[in-house]
C-alpha cells in the first residue's frame, strides 16, 4: 500500500515536471496532456466495477459464526448500507449489528484495480485495530469473487491464512463466507453472512 502511494505520488510529480522527467524512468515520452488521458483511461470505472452494482443498496444481514467447528454456530443480525464513492470507483460498506449480545460496527471498501486487474477489499471494525486488505479474482460462471490474505490470530499472534468469498446470488441477495487456516492446518469455515436487499 505504501509503495503504491509513493508510485502514484512520483507519477503525479513527473506529470507536472513534463515528458523529459518521465523519460528518466525509461517510460515512453508523453506530453502532460497524453499522460492525463492515460491516467483518465486507467482510472475510469468499467465493466468489472459494474458487476458490483448488485451489492449496492440497503441490505439486512443474517450471520452464522463457527467458534468451534463441532458446535452449532453463533448467530447474529445486522444491516449494511453500501454506496458508490469517488465517482463509482469504490463501494463503501457500513455495517451495524450485534455479535454475542454486543454492538458491532464495521466499514469496508470494495473495488477493482484496472492496473493489477484484480478485485480489492478492505475491512475494519469495532472488534479490532486491524485494517484488513485482500486481493482476488472473480469466477464469472458462479459470480463469486475470492480474496486471499493473511492476518495475525488475535489470541496466539500466529499468522493465519484467510480466504473470503463474495457470491452474488442475485441483484437482491449476496453471500459472504470466511475461511481460515494456519500454515500447518486444514482450512476451516468460520463465518457466513447472507445479505438480502431491503
Amino acid at each position: 500500500m505504501r509503495i503504491a502511494r509513493v508510485s502514484i505520488a512520483v507519477a503525479s510529480l513527473l506529470s507536472l515536471a513534463g515528458a523529459s522527467a518521465w523519460a528518466l524512468l525509461g517510460q515512453p515520452e508523453m506530453s502532460p496532456e497524453e499522460m492525463m488521458k492515460y491516467y483518465e483511461k486507467v482510472g475510469a470505472p468499467g465493466p468489472h466495477h459494474a458487476v458490483l452494482n448488485a451489492v449496492v443498496g440497503e441490505f439486512d444481514a443474517k450471520g452464522a459464526f463457527w467458534m468451534d467447528p463441532s458446535a452449532p454456530p453463533v448467530t447474529s443480525g445486522g444491516h449494511s448500507a453500501n454506496v458508490w464513492v469517488l465517482g463509482g470507483r469504490y463501494i463503501q460498506m457500513k455495517y451495524e449489528g450485534d455479535f454475542m449480545e454486543q454492538q458491532f460496527t464495521g466499514i469496508g471498501y470494495l473495488g477493482y484495480d484496472n492496473m493489477t486487474k484484480r478485485y480489492q477489499s478492505t475491512w475494519m471494525d469495532s472488534m479490532s485495530t486491524l485494517i484488513m486488505f485482500m486481493q482476488g479474482d472473480m469466477d464469472e460462471a458462479t459470480k463469486t469473487i475470492t480474496w486471499k490474505g493473511k492476518m495475525p490470530d488475535p489470541i496466539t499472534g500466529q499468522t493465519m491464512l484467510v480466504r473470503e468469498t463474495l457470491r452474488i446470488a442475485s441483484p437482491d441477495r449476496h453471500v459472504i463466507e470466511w475461511f481460515q487456516a494456519y500454515p500447518d492446518s486444514e482450512e476451516t469455515k468460520t463465518m457466513e453472512i447472507v445479505y438480502t436487499r431491503r
